[in-house]
């Protein structure tokens, strides 16, 4: 059965569901991630489960540069806060800092000849927060 907008190159199921998905035609930086703001809507925002888990790592104030295409089949992220950058995945309770290469440019190059893999991570470790009383309410 021929199903609408499937490309004519797709050879599986899996590929053609995947093309048939790609309805958002997000740009990508490196393979497999971008930084196009409609793929960011909704995450990382004050007072959701992202923005929470990042400040129980101690990254206060997180901005999010990167995240996982739909076509990578990857919830993986990339923020940014206090000049660090950090990696981490939606479905996964860790977040890692960025050791090498510091610098933005620096780890687009890497990710695009090495993939994610090829940064040196190290594993950050939970902290204690303070009260949440003076907390902003989530915006969602």
């Amino acid at each position: 059965m021929d199903r609408p907008g499937a490309a004519p190159d797709s050879s599986t199921p899996a590929e053609e569901q995947a093309d048939i998905l790609d309805i958002f035609g997000y740009r990508e930086v490196v393979p497999e991630w971008t930084d196009d703001p409609r793929a960011f809507e909704g995450w990382f925002l004050p007072g959701t489960g992202e923005w929470y888990m990042a400040r129980s790592y101690g990254i206060t104030d997180p901005t999010l540069v990167l995240i996982g295409t739909n076509n990578s089949g990857e919830m993986g992220y990339i923020i940014t806060a206090n000049g660090r950058y950090y990696c981490g995945d939606l479905l996964v309770d860790y977040i890692f800092e960025i050791t090498a290469p510091k610098t933005w440019p620096d780890i687009l190059d890497v990710m695009r000849a090495k993939g994610i893999m090829g940064l040196k991570m190290k594993e950050l470790k939970p902290v204690e927060l303070p009260d949440d009383d003076d907390l902003p309410a989530p915006r969602v």
